[in-house]
């Protein structure tokens, strides 16, 4: 572990400090000294602020009160790298917003590529192509530096957007849940970049909700609860203290209400499908790599799948086949609820028995409406709401907020919310139609232990006793429900390919 300095030459202070965010204020009167030699956690629930107070040490968010104190020579903006949801989000937008220039252009061929994204990000600092180098052969990317972003998967991003934090050489590197979508090896693989990292010198601030997922460098922690530091000190002191217990262990159970759920689903099943999705001899290439190749797949009803595999091995281009986001569905033999995709009917028609989440979904999510009207929004297949909500429907979507215990914040901004919100909001988005099928990527990551907890029994009563069937993707075994009765798991060969494995677990 690496060892406090004794003389505690101060690095950054945060003295006195109050943070705008959005319409209020939050972090009031907030102090935080970090010492040279020191590598924080910021710990704490969802929502907590957690990500606010780091953002305000990378100067994105206003501060309004207080100061923070630069201790070394270089310039703050400079001195610091930042990976997070955030940056990953706005980075994925603008390359969408290029888009309307290339319609206009009719030039779709320049699209962005990783190289592109990691030298964008240098600020100023003028690395050299032996440091290009270094660090996407640590991070293990030097085979994706000429791919466009657009065909990364959510992993692959996470890690070419800590190439590019680590280009601009800084002495403090925030690191905002960088294991989120990272499959077990290159979850694995980061850890030991984060300490090797520690031992040379650079200063890393760990943000997580899993306190097993803490680098061993971590020297000291910090909780934040209800936009409040509640605790910092020591590593040891601040883990094995009773307070994590009360930080962590707030218990959710789910509601009587989610019994009133059940009859309804059952009647949204198609009988006379037998089978939900079909797949023959299945082929998906981009650039002439095969992604997927000649797979044979069935689910049937009664059946609940996870879908497992290394990042960039194909899953979510599996569930583009099914959802329809992906054109090359209808030139492959792909048949959901008995149709064949290309047979006449439209992606509404689809749409309507399928519910949907998954990070790159909340990324797109971009109207700025409150949270119960994007619950709404569901029952139209819509991101926004454009049409009026039966009386029916707005109970349905006020029981789903309470659910997930945001039945009081249904005016709040979907924006507004943080990363771990959204994705309960946009889980009870998908929820409120009682769809056939429910498809699941990563559906737990950003979420706290007790709302992890939540969705796992709630997961484990939408399959047991609903007729909705689920398809989830994970990349933790934690987090697989208990109902999944079958494995879809794409296995790396000797060849650097995958194959895919199916079978009932």
């Amino acid at each position: 572990m690496i060892q406090t300095d004794v003389t505690k030459q101060k690095f950054i202070t945060l003295d006195d400090i109050t943070v705008r965010l959005f319409d209020r204020f939050v972090l009031a009167h907030t102090f935080w000294e970090i010492n040279r030699g020191e590598n924080w956690a910021v710990i704490g629930p969802n929502g907590s602020g957690k990500s606010t107070l780091v953002r305000a040490l990378a100067s994105e968010v206003p501060i309004v009160r207080g100061r923070i104190v630069n201790h070394s020579p270089r310039p703050m903006k400079d001195l610091v790298g930042y990976v997070s949801f955030e940056l990953h989000r706005d980075l994925i937008r603008e390359e969408a917003d290029r888009d309307d220039a290339r319609c206009f252009s009719d030039n779709f061929n320049d699209l962005t590529t990783v190289r592109q994204i990691i030298l964008s990000g240098t600020g100023g600092v003028t690395s050299g192509k032996n440091q290009l180098e270094r660090i996407v052969n640590y991070l293990d990317i030097d085979h994706l530096l000429d791919r466009r972003i657009r065909f990364l998967s959510t992993g692959e991003m996470r890690r070419v957007i800590i190439a590019r934090a680590l280009l601009k050489e800084p002495e403090l590197l925030i690191l905002d849940e960088p294991y989120d979508c990272l499959d077990v090896s290159s979850r694995r693989h980061l850890a030991e970049i984060i300490d090797m990292l520690m031992r040379t010198g650079v200063q890393v601030i760990f943000v997580a909700h899993r306190t097993d997922d803490l680098p061993s460098g971590i020297s000291h922690v910090i909780c934040t609860d209800d936009s409040t530091v509640v605790a910092k000190g020591r590593r040891d002191d601040i883990l094995n203290s009773k307070m994590i217990d009360t930080l962590f262990t707030t218990s959710r159970t789910l509601p009587y209400e989610l019994h009133s759920e059940e009859r309804v689903a059952k009647k949204c099943v198609d009988e006379q499908s037998k089978i939900l999705i079909e797949m023959h001899d299945i082929t998906v290439s981009y650039g002439g790599r095969a992604v997927i190749k000649d797979l044979h797949w069935t689910m049937s009803r009664g059946e609940h799948w996870a879908i497992t595999g290394p990042n960039g091995s194909g899953k979510t281009t599996l569930l583009n086949l099914i959802t329809g986001d992906n054109l090359q569905a209808y030139s492959n033999d792909v048949c959901l609820f008995g149709r064949r995709r290309g047979s006449g009917e439209t992606l509404g028609d689809i749409r309507k028995q399928l519910g949907f989440l998954s990070f790159d979904y909340q990324i797109y999510y971009r109207q700025n409406i409150g949270i119960f009207d994007v619950v709404l929004s569901g029952f139209f297949d819509s991101v926004g709401l454009y049409r009026y909500a039966s009386v029916d429907q707005r109970e349905t979507a006020r029981r789903w907020l309470a659910i997930m215990g945001l039945e009081d914040r249904g005016e709040k901004r979907f924006d507004h919310c943080s990363y771990g919100e959204q994705r309960l909001v946009l889980l009870a988005r998908a929820m409120v139609k009682t769809p056939s099928l429910l498809i699941l990527d990563e559906p737990c990551e950003g979420l706290d232990r007790a709302n992890r907890d939540m969705i796992m029994q709630l997961l484990d009563h939408i399959g047991t006793n609903t007729g909705t069937h689920l398809l989830y993707v994970t990349h933790r075994e934690e987090d697989i429900p208990v109902c999944v009765t079958h494995r879809l798991a794409f296995e790396k060969t000797s060849d650097d390919n995958y194959r895919i494995r199916c079978f009932p677990v």
